[in-house]
C-alpha cells in the first residue's frame, strides 16, 4: 500500500465538502453502482460481441461462457424499437435491453460474469442507452462512465484523448472487438477516437484501475472495450438522414438479422459539416460489419470489420498569440480499420476454447500547404497491430473458473523521422475466480509479457466482492499492477528535436480501489461509491537539450486518487435517469517539483433523464459539467501553468415514432452556448440544432 494513501484520503475528505455542493440533491437521490448505469425490468437478450461484451438474463448459477460463445435467441420484431440517428442498431428487430438484475459483463475477467460477483469497478453502456439519447460519437458515449475524461480539441473531428482516473491518455487501453487500437507509434487511440461512431454497436464497457494482468501494455488507467453487435431476429433494414447547424448532414443505412445458423449486422454512415470556425470542414465515412455462423451448437465462427475514413481541416489554435494560429490551409487525412476472425468451441462441459485473429491498420497525414512553397509540408504516421489470442476457460466445479491463455502481438510503424520499425510481444496470462462461500468471490491473476525491445513485465491483480443478499448490497475491492511499453517514436525517432532512446524501460503502476454498490426496488434504483488510488513510476518524459534538441528518458512519477459516484433509476417502466460524478486529484512529479496534471478536471458531472410516452414519443435532457482544471501555456517563456475555464453544456433530444416504419428525430446540443475551451485555444461548437428522419423496412 502506498505511504501516501492515508494522506490522500485526508485531502479527499477536505474536498468532499465542495463535491457535495456540486451534486444536486436529485443526483444524490438517484446515485447508482459503478458496475452499471441503467436498470430496467428483465427484457430480451442483447446481441453479444465476438470478443468483448454481452448482457444476459441468466442467473449466476448458470455456467458462464466466453463472450464469443454467447448466442442470442431469435426474437420477434418489435413494432416501435427505439433507434438512434447514427443507426447504431437501426434495423434491429427488437430493442437492446437495459441493465437487468442478471446483467453480465465480460471485460473484468475475460468471461461472462454476473455484475453481482465482480470485484473490479466496471460500467457497461448498452446500445439502447446510446440509441435512446441519440448519441452519434463514441467519445460522448464514454462520458456515461464515472472516472472518464474526454478531451476533444475543437469541433467535430478534432483530436481526441481519453483518460481514466486522472491518468495520461496513453494509459488508457482501447479494444475494438478484442483488438487493441492503441498504435505502436504513440500508444494512444486518439486517431480512432476522434472519428469513431456508434454504428452497429453491441455495447461499451469501461473497466477502471490497473488491468495489465489480463490485457497487457497501456492498461494503467483501465480498459475501454467497444463491440460490434451480433445480428438477431428477422432480417430488416433502415435508412436515415439528419441535417442541422453548421451545414451538417448525416445519412446512412443499417441492416441486421439471422437465418438459421447464419447471422449478420452491417451499417454505413456518412457525415459532412463545416463546423464553426474558418477552415474547419469535416467529412467522415464510418462502416461496420459482423457475421456469425453456428457450425454446430458447440462451435461458432465469425468475422468483424469496423473502421472509418475521414478528412479534417485543422485551423489550429484560435489564440492570436500562438504560432500558427487560425491556419487557413492545413488539413488531416485519417483512416483506421479493425479486422477480426474468431472461433469459439465448447470442447466439453467444463472446457471452452476461443481463438481470435485480429488486425488494426492506422494511417494519418497532416498536410499544410503554403503560398510561399509549392510543395506543402507533410507529417505522415502509419502503424499496424496484428495479434493472435488463444483463451481457454475451464470450470472444474461451480465454484472455480480458470482463465488461461496466450497472446502474440506484432506492431509496426513509421513516421517522417524514422523508417518502418517493428516489434514483437509474447504474453501468457492466468486467472482464477473462486467462490469461497456463497456470494463471496475472490479473483487472482498473473501475466508475463516479453517485449522484443522493452524487455519483460510481470503483472498481477487481486479482487474480491461480497454480495449481501438480505440488503442487496455489494462490497468490493481490488489491487493490481500495470505497465506501458515505450512507443516507436520514443525508441526510434532520428529527429534531433525528439531523439529516440532504445534504453527506455516500461512505465510501471500499482493501484487500489474499494467501493459499495447498493440496490433498491429490485435494482430499479442503484447507488455506488468508489475510492481509487494509483501511482505510476518511471514515466517516460521528454527532456529538452541545447539548441532545440531533446530526447526521452524514464524520470517522472504520477499519483492519482479520488472518488467516483454514480446513479441510475427507472422510476417507471419508460422513465430512466442516470448520473455520474467524479472527484479526481492528479499530480505529476518532476525534478522541478510536483504539479497538477494538465487538463484533468477536479470535478466532473453528467446527468441525463428520458421518458417514453404513449409508447411512441421519447424525449429527454442531459447536462455535462467539468470544473477546476489547469493547463500549460507554452506562449510565454518559460511556459507556465494557467487555470482553464469551467465548461457547462445542456442538451435536449426527442424522437416520435409515427408508425413501425417511420420516425422523426430532433436534438439540440450545447444550449448554454458555452464557449469555454476544454483545451487552450480550441473552443467547442456553439449552440446547435439537428433534425432527422428514419425509415425501417
Amino acid at each position: 500500500m502506498p505511504r501516501s494513501f492515508l494522506i490522500d484520503i485526508q485531502r479527499l475528505a477536505r474536498q468532499s465538502g465542495r463535491a457535495a455542493a456540486l451534486v444536486p440533491a436529485a443526483v444524490l437521490a438517484l446515485s447508482a453502482p459503478a458496475s452499471t448505469l441503467q436498470a430496467a425490468p428483465a427484457e430480451k437478450k442483447t446481441a453479444p460481441s465476438a470478443t468483448a461484451t454481452t448482457t444476459a438474463t441468466s442467473s449466476a448459477a448458470k455456467p458462464k461462457k466466453d463472450a464469443a460463445a454467447a448466442k442470442p435467441a431469435a426474437t420477434k420484431p418489435a413494432a416501435n424499437a427505439p433507434q438512434a440517428p447514427e443507426a447504431a442498431n437501426a434495423s434491429q428487430a427488437s430493442p437492446a435491453p437495459a441493465a437487468t438484475p442478471g446483467e453480465v459483463v465480460v471485460l473484468a475477467t475475460r468471461v461472462e460474469q454476473p455484475v453481482d460477483s465482480v470485484g473490479s469497478t466496471i460500467t457497461r453502456i448498452s446500445p439502447e442507452q446510446v440509441t435512446r439519447a441519440q448519441r452519434v460519437d463514441l467519445r460522448d458515449v464514454l462520458l456515461y462512465s464515472p472516472g472518464v475524461n474526454v478531451n476533444a480539441s475543437g469541433g467535430r473531428g478534432g483530436t481526441t484523448s481519453v483518460s481514466l482516473r486522472g491518468n495520461r491518455s496513453d494509459h488508457t487501453l482501447v479494444l475494438v472487438d478484442g483488438v487493441r487500437v492503441n498504435s505502436g507509434m504513440f500508444n494512444q487511440a486518439g486517431i480512432f477516437l476522434a472519428h469513431a461512431g456508434v454504428n452497429s454497436l453491441g455495447g461499451v464497457e469501461v473497466l477502471r484501475g490497473p488491468q495489465s494482468t489480463l490485457y497487457g501494455s497501456e492498461a494503467i488507467g483501465g480498459v475501454v472495450s467497444v463491440s460490434t453487435g451480433r445480428g438477431e431476429g428477422k432480417p430488416g433494414a433502415a435508412i436515415y438522414a439528419e441535417g442541422g447547424s453548421f451545414n451538417t448532414f448525416r445519412e446512412g443505412f443499417a441492416s441486421q438479422g439471422s437465418e438459421g445458423p447464419f447471422s449478420y449486422n452491417v451499417s454505413y454512415s456518412r457525415e459532412d459539416t463545416t463546423n464553426q470556425r474558418r477552415n474547419n470542414d469535416y467529412s467522415s465515412n464510418r462502416y461496420a460489419l459482423r457475421v456469425d455462423y453456428d457450425v454446430c451448437p458447440e462451435l461458432t465462427i465469425g468475422a468483424t470489420v469496423r473502421g472509418q475514413i475521414s478528412m479534417y481541416q485543422e485551423p489550429s489554435s484560435n489564440r492570436l498569440e500562438e504560432f500558427g494560429n487560425n491556419d487557413p490551409d492545413a488539413y488531416t487525412n485519417a483512416e483506421s480499420n479493425v479486422f477480426t476472425v474468431f472461433a469459439d468451441w465448447q470442447v466439453n462441459p467444463i472446457w471452452e476454447t476461443k481463438l481470435v485473429l485480429g488486425a488494426y491498420d492506422e494511417r494519418y497525414a497532416f498536410i499544410n500547404p503554403s503560398e510561399f512553397n509549392p510543395i506543402p509540408s507533410r507529417y505522415i504516421a502509419d502503424s499496424g497491430n496484428y495479434s493472435a489470442t488463444w483463451q481457454n476457460t475451464i470450470r472444474p466445479t461451480e465454484c472455480f473458473t480458470i482463465v488461461a491463455g496466450a497472446e502474440y502481438l506484432w506492431q509496426t510503424g513509421h513516421d517522417n523521422s524514422f523508417k518502418w520499425s517493428q516489434a514483437n510481444n509474447e504474453a501468457l496470462f492466468l486467472q482464477n475466480d473462486w467462490e469461497v462461500i456463497p456470494n463471496l468471490h475472490v479473483t487472482a491473476g498473473l501475466r508475463y509479457d516479453h517485449y522484443q525491445v522493452a524487455g519483460d513485465a510481470l503483472t498481477y491483480r487481486f479482487t474480491s466482492s461480497y454480495h449481501v443478499t438480505e440488503s442487496d448490497t455489494k462490497i468490493r475491492a481490488s489491487y493490481g499492477t500495470a505497465f506501458k511499453a515505450p512507443t516507436f517514436l520514443q525508441l526510434y525517432s532520428t529527429s534531433s528535436f525528439a531523439l529516440g532512446n532504445q534504453d527506455l524501460r516500461p512505465e510501471e503502476s500499482s493501484g487500489v480501489d474499494f467501493g459499495v454498490d447498493q440496490y433498491f426496488c429490485n435494482k430499479t434504483i442503484q447507488l455506488s461509491a468508489t475510492y481509487f488510488h494509483n501511482e505510476v513510476s518511471d514515466l517516460i518524459s521528454y527532456v529538452s537539450g541545447p539548441a532545440f534538441t531533446g530526447s526521452y528518458i524514464n524520470r517522472d512519477r504520477a499519483r492519482n486518487y479520488g472518488l467516483e459516484l454514480s446513479a441510475s433509476a427507472t422510476l417507471f417502466e419508460n422513465w430512466k435517469s442516470i448520473a455520474a460524478y467524479t472527484l479526481t486529484e492528479s499530480f505529476a512529479s518532476t525534478p522541478d517539483g510536483t504539479q497538477r496534471t494538465d487538463y484533468i478536471p477536479r470535478h466532473m458531472l453528467r446527468l441525463e433523464t428520458s421518458y417514453k410516452a404513449f409508447n411512441c414519443w421519447t424525449f429527454g435532457a442531459g447536462l455535462d459539467y467539468a470544473a477546476d482544471r489547469e493547463g500549460t501555456d507554452f506562449v510565454p517563456f518559460p511556459s507556465e501553468k494557467v487555470d482553464v475555464e469551467d465548461t457547462f453544456s445542456l442538451r435536449l433530444f426527442t424522437r416520435y415514432d409515427v408508425n413501425e416504419h417511420f420516425a422523426v428525430t430532433a436534438r439540440a446540443e450545447n444550449l448554454t452556448d458555452d464557449k469555454n475551451a476544454a483545451q487552450l485555444g480550441y473552443p467547442p461548437l456553439g449552440r446547435a440544432v439537428y433534425g432527422g428522419i428514419e425509415v425501417k423496412f
